[in-house]
């Protein structure tokens, strides 16, 4: 058995003021269906022509034989109705035994 830890930040300017939320989700079909690692989403505001960032974090167990995707998962929030111009994100997973018997990878 694992249990995968995960972190993210996304940061990003845009032409005028919007408000971002973003999260970190998981799939285990392939990408078909993608869910929140996290229940509260990170929101952040991005002022016009300034750079701003939101971080998420979280853990789960995973199965064991199981296969898993992680992905960060952004979107306009309240305010503005503006695409980034520009991001990046930094996604990390660390994935080790969850009781400590098995070998790691």
């Amino acid at each position: 058995p694992r249990r995968a830890l995960l972190d993210a930040t996304v940061s990003g300017t845009a032409a005028a003021g919007v408000d971002i939320a973003m999260r970190v989700v998981w799939s285990t079909d392939g990408g078909g269906t993608w869910l929140p690692v996290s229940t509260v989403q990170s929101m952040t505001f991005v002022p016009a022509a300034q750079w701003s960032a939101a971080s998420d974090v979280g853990s789960l167990d995973l199965d064991v034989g199981g296969t898993a995707q992680f992905g960060i998962q952004v979107a306009r929030s309240g305010a503005g109705a503006t695409d980034l111009t520009d991001s990046h994100c930094q996604l990390r997973a660390t994935i080790g035994s969850r009781n400590g018997t098995s070998s790691p990878f």
